[in-house]
């Protein structure tokens, strides 16, 4: 009978403790769970790129002078021969008193040499035409024997060097009006003053859209100074700078997507060069970079990105391989362990396991499985990194 109530009180003392334990122990760990699954995979580069547009022009004063105000503003569209900016010839220097009176003498001057000039070319032109009548009644003379031959040769070369002096004497005349419109000029644009008539217009070469006005007011420019700069729409491409590894593994005729652009959907794209010569560029950390321009094209019209202007920044994502069908799991649940790659899965005791499986490719957010996990595996999401092999897990299902 003691033995009886001794074994009993040893049940009841063991059942206590292993309910206390029970009790005690550790709670599960909750973790989110995944399945491989099998699904298309795309291969892709991220890099971030900027709009530009090939297709821009700087127009420049082709002359100097004072420039009127320009009224186009950054982002109108301007038609081919458009009037951009109209340039006036630059005011002339004006004149002190002295000079003034100086320049209205010469005027003087100038006019009086002008009718002595007219005055010169009239009796030129009247001992021309004399010279010319004599030597016309000397060749009638001469078959009669009044005359001899030396006497009409020498009336011949007075005729000819009397029209040479009346020749001369009418373009001392035009000389002299020229130097009485010179003396006019002077005389009239002493004040320094600038007439509005004579300016130059600039027009635009092409058909485009305004991208910068460089000289807005109204003012003095030399010739050869930017006053706008041009662009066209249609010849909007991306440029990305790539990592020269990764630009090793792109191709020209590749695809592209254009995302974050602000539209509601991906734009697509097409490589239409790699740049064959690389350039250094230090990164955000402070590294030396060797980097390669990549340059696209969008396959999509422009009315599908017509919001889309000069240097705006894009996320470019390079798609460099596509599969059908492939087996995949999370790259968040990946992690590399003894040059493996590994995951933890959930054990039919709802224990952790470590599991290497063969990785293949690797999109953006997953990995390829080529072997060692299957669709019925539940994989462990965003494992952490105190997580050991036999831990004992809740398992939910990944949102």
């Amino acid at each position: 009978m003691l033995r009886r109530r001794l074994w009993t009180w040893v049940a009841l003392s063991t059942a206590a403790a292993l309910a206390l334990a029970w009790a005690l122990r550790p709670a599960a760990e909750p973790v989110e769970v995944v399945r491989p699954f099998r699904a298309a995979l795309e291969v892709t580069l991220e890099q971030e790129g900027r709009t530009h547009m090939a297709d821009r022009f700087s127009v420049s004063a082709p002359a100097s002078g004072n420039a009127r105000r320009i009224t186009l503003r950054a982002g109108d569209d301007v038609a081919a021969g458009t009037v951009l900016a109209e340039i006036e010839p630059a005011a002339s220097t004006a004149l002190d008193p002295r000079a003034a009176a100086e320049a209205r003498a010469a005027l003087e001057r100038a006019r009086a040499g002008l009718q002595a000039a007219i005055a010169e070319r009239e009796a030129a032109a009247a001992e021309a035409a004399r010279a010319t009548q004599r030597s016309a009644r000397l060749r009638e003379a001469v078959g009669g024997g009044a005359v001899t031959r030396d006497e009409v040769d020498a009336a011949v070369a007075a005729d000819r060097a009397a029209s040479a002096r009346a020749r001369a004497a009418s373009f001392a005349a035009d000389l002299a009006r020229a130097e009485v419109a010179a003396a006019e000029a002077r005389v009239s644009v002493g004040a320094g003053s600038a007439g509005r008539q004579g300016a130059i217009a600039v027009r635009a070469p092409i058909a485009a859209c305004v991208l910068a006005v460089l000289h807005e007011s109204e003012g003095v420019v030399a010739a050869g100074q930017p006053l706008l700069e041009l662009g066209c729409r249609s010849s909007l491409e991306i440029r990305a700078d790539v990592l020269s590894a990764d630009a090793l593994r792109l191709a020209a005729g590749g695809e592209a997507s254009i995302e974050d652009w602000g539209g509601d959907r991906p734009l697509a794209a097409r490589i239409r060069r790699i740049e064959p010569q690389a350039f250094t560029k230090v990164s955000a950390l402070g590294v030396e970079e060797q980097r390669v321009w990549v340059i696209l094209d969008f396959t999509e019209p422009a009315s599908a990105y017509p919001t889309l202007g000069d240097d705006y920044r894009v996320l470019v994502r390079f798609i460099q391989s596509r599969a059908a069908d492939v087996l995949q799991v999370p790259a968040a649940a990946v992690f590399d362990a003894d040059g493996q790659s590994q995951v933890f899965v959930v054990d039919a005791d709802g224990r952790l396991a470590k599991r290497s499986f063969t990785a293949g490719r690797r999109g953006g957010a997953t990995v390829e499985v080529i072997a060692g996990l299957g669709t019925d595996d539940r994989v462990v999401l965003n494992p952490r990194r105190d997580f050991k092999a036999g831990l004992r897990v809740q398992p939910t299902p990944a949102t």
